[in-house]
């Protein structure tokens, strides 16, 4: 992935909701920065599961730290578990990763 932006990351992870919830009545257009994963978009626990699987595969991440976000975003008061405080982590991680050196195996 290249140049990375907010609105970027934002756009893949409601392009990924969609999909998750293609099953659900909430269509591409109810999905929004501000919306709530929980509240707003009915996010149970296997689909966090299946959330961080496509996160993962979206951005090249080969651990995306979901439960570290959940229990930051718990701590917060209103709004939390929102879609843009997603795009937010998921940015951190894809700068984190950008950052470390490739590792090298040498034989």
């Amino acid at each position: 992935m290249g140049e990375t932006s907010v609105a970027n990351v934002t756009d893949q992870i409601c392009q990924q909701l969609a999909k998750l919830l293609e099953d659900s009545d909430i269509r591409m257009d109810d999905i929004r920065p501000e919306s709530s994963l929980v509240d707003d978009l009915g996010l149970d626990s296997l689909k966090f599961v299946d959330l961080t699987l496509a996160l993962e595969d979206v951005f090249g991440l080969s651990k995306f730290p979901m439960q570290d976000w959940v229990d930051r975003e718990a701590q917060k008061r209103q709004p939390a578990f929102t879609v843009s405080a997603l795009a937010e982590v998921c940015l951190e991680q894809l700068r984190v990763a950008r950052d470390q050196p490739m590792n090298v195996i040498q034989n």
